[in-house]
């Protein structure tokens, strides 16, 4: 049976609409034995019951709780017959058997009694009684207007309860005058009744009752056998909501998909199925992490949709896992609209560990270069010094000042292509802002080229130390200074080589196409040779031919440097021990 829980009414009337099309749709007369037409309808059962308007995010009673604990056997019964009631009602709606509004009216009442029970073993509860019994045994019940709905729940709790009263002594003959401390339970008092009455008339959907279909015979949950969906992501949230879906989903993100993945998990029955399409972030993006160890254990699939809707900038990913279901592996794959899915593979777990994300969309060939890389050259760009955005003082850019600023857009390979603008001498500024010594000047968004093929273009350039002192860079600018054992011509060259820009669009930016930047994260998953001297020739040749191209640029920015490149691409080549038949994988040319 098919269920559906959405936040907008709207939503929600438009598929109980479909889903009464796709009744009349597949509706059809009956027939009798001697082929006569009944004019009787058979349909399909009507389930708009199933689907249901809330705040899905948002349960107050837990899924877990049992009705039964520590009740009589009685109880138990009564409760069962309740249960099946419950279940016999929606059963009846669905199968049209009987008047719908009475039917749902009986539905409403089985409902009200078990959120009534469900309330009565909630610890505020039992906090509420505990703290108006301390009250009435000094203060005495004098001070709750029996007029007001407040008053007049607290003096029925004192007049049902035993020992919730005061008794006076010799001592003590009259309740004691209100004070500080009388009034600072009274407001506690007044929280706990607040919290059980928000419960009685909350908007949140309480998963725990509202499909009889997933509850055993004494009302335990069961849970869903498949949950499927498109879950909301970057939902604006109140600086509450923030708070409070954190607290319940124990999450770093109070991102709303991710909030949801927590939900689906806590919802589907054992050995259950979740289905997703969500963002691609998270397969390697920073503020997922906690979503990809979440899933990591039990998820099975990740295939790779591109932009799956031409109207939605993101691109998205489908995930499926199987609840206590651990693999050792995930198939991945690229969902096209015509071509189906291709470039199917299956990716050992391990990999997500190597690469700090789920590898996705590649051929075997590809996933084997990318491990023997990760794996036979462990020192990465993030271990050769710091890297850094420039300053942020966009709004302090003129037309003229004293001193130049780039942006991102000025830095060019192997050259500086104009200026941003100017700043005055006396503005002050961070550090990041400065140009340091040994250091490469990189465009913090990365360029994504579509043709010939998808590929990514990592670009940067170098400024002499003298010419550095009077420039300024912003935050669009991504400055990576290099310790001073490593020449920062050595890693320029590695960074515009071929070869690396081939390894991080795969390996270091999972293949996305509108999040590549750089950051502390992905300077960490770009290897980078370190020089020894088995190397330090081929390191030497690629340092010289930097220095000449970015002469040449200097001399003329519109200079042709690409057969001085197409040598630094094999140098490389040769740096990371790439064998031809790689390499034909690499430039595409394996035939």
């Amino acid at each position: 049976c098919l269920f559906g829980v959405d936040i907008n009414p709207n939503s929600c009337e438009i598929t109980k609409l479909r889903l009464w099309i796709e009744l009349l749709k597949y509706s059809f007369y009956i027939f009798n034995d001697k082929g006569e037409n009944t004019n009787a309808l058979e349909t399909l059962p009507n389930i708009d019951i199933n689907i249901k308007c809330g705040n899905s995010l948002i349960s107050y009673f837990p899924l877990d709780s049992n009705l039964t604990i520590g009740k009589t056997k009685s109880f138990s019964k009564n409760l069962k017959t309740q249960i099946q009631n419950y279940k016999d009602s929606v059963m009846f709606y669905k199968e049209g058997l009987g008047e719908k509004a009475k039917i749902l009216q009986d539905i409403a009442s089985v409902k009200t009694l078990i959120i009534s029970y469900l309330i009565e073993q909630n610890p505020a509860k039992l906090e509420l009684e505990n703290l108006l019994q301390d009250f009435v045994r000094t203060y005495g019940d004098q001070v709750f207007d029996i007029n007001t709905d407040f008053g007049f729940e607290m003096i029925k709790i004192t007049r049902e309860k035993e020992g919730f009263k005061f008794n006076p002594t010799l001592t003590d003959p009259d309740p004691k005058p209100l004070d500080t401390t009388a009034y600072k339970l009274l407001e506690k008092i007044q929280k706990s009744y607040e919290t059980l009455e928000s419960l009685k008339s909350s908007d949140a959907f309480e998963w725990r009752f509202e499909f009889p279909e997933v509850l055993d015979e004494e009302g335990n949950f069961k849970g869903f056998d498949v949950i499927i969906g498109n879950p909301p992501y970057g939902a604006l949230l109140t600086d509450f909501e923030k708070k409070k879906y954190k607290e319940i989903y124990k999450s770093s993100s109070s991102d709303t998909a991710q909030l949801f993945i927590f939900l689906a998990d806590k919802l589907l029955s054992k050995n259950g199925i979740n289905t997703f399409i969500v963002p691609k972030a998270l397969t390697f993006a920073t503020n997922w992490e906690q979503i990809r160890g979440f899933l990591k254990p039990n998820v099975s699939h990740i295939i790779d949709c591109g932009k799956a809707w031409s109207y939605v900038l993101l691109e998205m990913i489908i995930y499926s896992k199987k609840k206590d279901t651990p693999t050792h592996s995930y198939i991945t794959g690229f969902l096209n609209e015509e071509q189906g899915i291709s470039q199917v593979l299956e990716v050992s777990k391990e990999y997500v560990e190597l690469f700090g994300f789920y590898p996705n969309d590649l051929s075997q060939e590809e996933l084997q270069i990318g491990v023997r890389i990760r794996k036979n050259f462990t020192h990465n760009l993030g271990d050769y010094g710091k890297n850094f955005r420039g300053d942020n003082f966009q709004k302090a850019v003129l037309k003229q000042g004293d001193i130049s600023v780039l942006g991102g857009k000025e830095i060019q390979q192997y050259r500086i292509g104009g200026i941003k603008g100017y700043i005055k001498e006396d503005l002050k500024l961070s550090e990041k802002s400065s140009i340091q010594k040994n250091s490469i000047l990189m465009q913090r968004l990365i360029a994504h080229i579509q043709n010939p093929m998808p590929h990514i273009k990592m670009i940067g350039t170098i400024i002499e130390s003298e010419k550095a002192k009077k420039i300024r860079i912003v935050d669009t600018v991504y400055q990576i200074v290099c310790d001073f054992d490593i020449s920062n011509f050595y890693v320029l060259g590695c960074l515009h080589s071929n070869f690396l820009n081939w390894y991080c669009y795969r390996f270091a930016f999972a293949k996305a196409i509108r999040t590549f930047q750089f950051s502390t994260e992905t300077a960490m998953r770009i290897p980078i040779p370190k020089i020894t001297e088995s190397n330090q020739s081929t390191a030497d040749k690629i340092i010289a031919l930097v220095k000449e191209i970015l002469k040449a640029k200097e001399q003329d920015s519109s200079s042709d440097t690409k057969e001085l490149e197409k040598e630094i691409d094999s140098l490389v080549y040769t740096l990371y021990n790439l064998t031809d038949d790689e390499i034909a994988i690499i430039e595409n040319k394996k035939k």
